[in-house]
């Protein structure tokens, strides 16, 4: 009797204990890029509702063009990018960080 008053304890206690303490997980989905991007000045691309910047190898991603900034996941990056008001010495970048000239 003193266990299934004790067991029943607990499972209520347990009960009430997860009611409490639920977690808000939000997902975030965030489109891919399109193959090519033309960034502005300052590196960025916006897109749905969506700033993102290349950052040496990485691309990042937010909300804001200030940030916080998130790390874009590997398969949405785009395979070519260029900058739209820079020469840049007239050449388009690949994920390889390496430089294609645009007049071969």
């Amino acid at each position: 009797m003193r266990k299934t008053i004790f067991a029943t304890l607990i499972f209520a206690f347990l009960l009430t204990d997860a009611a409490f303490c639920r977690l808000n997980v939000s997902v975030v989905i965030v489109p891919p890029l399109p193959m090519t991007v033309a960034l502005d000045d300052r590196g960025q691309y916006y897109q749905d509702g969506y700033y993102y910047h290349h950052r040496g190898r990485a691309w990042v991603y937010s909300e804001s063009d200030h940030g916080p900034w998130m790390r874009l996941p590997r398969n949405h990056y785009p395979k070519n990018f260029h900058y739209k008001n820079h020469d840049h010495g007239n050449r388009w970048h690949d994920r390889g960080n390496r430089h294609y000239d645009k007049r071969r």
